[in-house]
C-alpha cells in the first residue's frame, strides 16, 4: 500500500512549498532541485542540442543587407517597427555558432513557418542586444 500526502501517517508533515512560498500541488520538491542554481543567461556551453532541428521550431535565416532593404521597402517599414529577437535567444545563438561569427545588432532574421492550414508564412525579427 502506497502512502499519499494528506493521508494517514502524514498528519504532521507541512504542505510542500515551492521556492516562492506557494503550496506545490505536485507534492514535495527535492532539496537539490529546489535550491539548484539557475543560469543568469544562456552560454554556449549550455546549448545541449540544436533547437532549429526540433520539429516545432520554424526555420530561421539571417538576411543580407540587400535582402533586408528589399523586405523593409516591400513592407513599408523601418527596422524599429519590426518585432524584436534577442541575441541570447537559443535560435540566434545556434545561427551564430553555424556562421562562426556573431550576428550584429540591427540584423534581420527571417522566420519561415509551415502550417497545414495556413501554408507558408514569413515573419521578420530585428536582432537586439542582450
Amino acid at each position: 500500500m502506497v502512502k499519499k500526502p494528506g493521508g494517514p501517517g502524514f498528519e504532521n508533515v507541512p504542505p510542500a512549498k515551492n521556492k516562492w512560498g506557494f503550496e506545490n500541488p505536485r507534492g514535495p520538491v527535492s532539496a537539490s532541485r529546489q535550491n539548484a542554481p539557475r543560469p543568469a543567461g544562456m552560454e554556449e556551453s549550455t546549448l545541449r542540442f540544436n533547437v532549429l532541428e526540433h520539429k516545432l521550431v520554424p526555420e530561421h535565416r539571417v538576411l543580407t543587407d540587400k535582402e533586408s532593404e528589399e523586405v523593409l521597402k516591400a513592407l513599408r517599414l523601418t527596422k524599429d517597427q519590426l518585432p524584436k529577437i534577442r541575441r541570447d535567444d537559443p535560435a540566434v545563438q545556434i545561427l551564430e555558432k553555424a556562421r562562426k561569427a556573431p550576428i550584429p545588432e540591427g540584423s534581420i532574421i527571417k522566420v519561415t513557418r509551415i502550417s497545414e492550414t495556413a501554408g507558408v508564412s514569413e515573419a521578420y525579427r530585428l536582432v537586439v542586444g542582450r
